[in-house]
């Protein structure tokens, strides 16, 4: 009996091992493993850049352009969150954001390295999701428009106004991180001429 596992490979595995024998079966389990392990964002730029060389000449006939057309549709659906209306897509950012964060606490407080976009001293949501769907986003959907333009309107829209509403939250942002700062300079700089008095009258004292 086939057992469900967490992972991506622990899935392929178990499928082929169910599958052993049975050609058909195995096959069809052979898709689904490519398919899952698409969805592993350190093979993304990968098998971006291959479909983009596809594109150039597509053709529906060819089983290896239809396997990467079927790896960049996956992939559309695996991170496809910021196409979704605000009020569904945030939360799932929120929840997202703190996951990462608490991984960096855990791995600093053990000495480990910390990768930057997992380090809430470093991130916030804003340049977070501003630059994953200028980079990553984007860019996917962009491509998947040229062969279906219908996408631009229901797919690529909503992550514009996604991102030029993150843009928006990073000047907010920005401007009271600016102004904290000239408060906390200010403070610094009444402390100063403070000292500067009190070592005065110490002196007029003397």
């Amino acid at each position: 009996m086939c057992r469900g596992l967490g992972t991506q490979s622990g899935l392929a595995e178990e499928l082929l091992g169910c599958c052993r024998g049975l050609t058909l079966c195995s096959l069809t389990a052979q898709g689904m493993i490519t398919l899952i392990l698409a969805t592993d964002m350190a093979r993304h730029a990968e098998i971006v850049d291959s479909f983009k060389e596809k594109m150039e000449n597509f053709d529906y006939s060819n089983e290896e352009h239809l396997t990467l057309l079927k790896m960049i549709l996956i992939k559309c659906c695996d991170i496809s969150n910021e196409v979704r209306p605000m009020e569904v897509a945030e939360p799932w950012v929120d929840c997202l954001l703190e996951e990462y964060f608490m991984q960096s606490d855990r791995e600093k407080s053990e000495g480990l390295p910390v990768a930057p976009f997992m380090d809430r001293d470093k991130v916030t949501k804003a340049t977070a999701q501003i630059g994953f769907i200028k980079f990553v986003l984007i860019p996917m959907f962009e491509t998947v428009t040229k062969l279906f333009p219908v996408v631009e309107e229901i797919m690529l829209q909503p992550l514009w106004e996604s991102r030029d509403r993150y843009e928006e939250l990073k000047q907010i942002d920005d401007a009271m991180k600016e102004k904290k700062t000239k408060g906390l300079t200010r403070g610094d700089s009444d402390k100063s001429r403070e000292k500067s008095r009190d070592g005065k009258k110490s002196e007029d004292h003397a």
